[in-house]
């Protein structure tokens, strides 16, 4: 579920882009930006593991690890939606990586990024 704009910072600016997993995007926004993805990781079978990592850098393709998700299973099977959050700096570029071991499997469910706004900016 997208982000409220009940709960939106004030001068913010929240946007549910198109986006999908392991494709590079760049912050051109002129502000900071926060990216808040929701993710499923389904490991079916001992040893699968599903992975999810954000990354952000001024080089493309991004390498800076912002945030790391993983899930794996030992016994049985597991379900899970976990919530990747990191900032990406203005001018930077950014991705989730997915990766997965076994027959484990990641999907995107939700993409929200919200812009910033500075304090300078805000006029404060």
């Amino acid at each position: 579920m997208p982000i409220s704009k009940r709960y939106q910072p004030i001068g913010s600016i929240i946007s549910n882009p198109v986006r999908a997993l392991d494709v590079i995007y760049r912050n051109l926004t002129g502000q900071l930006l926060l990216v808040i993805a929701t993710t499923t990781h389904t490991v079916p079978a001992n040893g699968d593991i599903a992975t999810v990592i954000g990354q952000v850098d001024t080089v493309t393709p991004p390498g800076v690890v912002a945030c790391s998700m993983e899930i794996a299973m030992t016994v049985g099977s597991l379900n899970a939606t976990l919530i990747a959050t990191f900032v990406v700096p203005i001018g930077y570029y950014y991705r989730l990586v997915s990766t997965t071991v076994g027959t484990g499997a990641v999907g995107l469910v939700t993409w929200t990024e919200v812009q910033l706004i500075s304090p300078q900016s805000a006029g404060f």
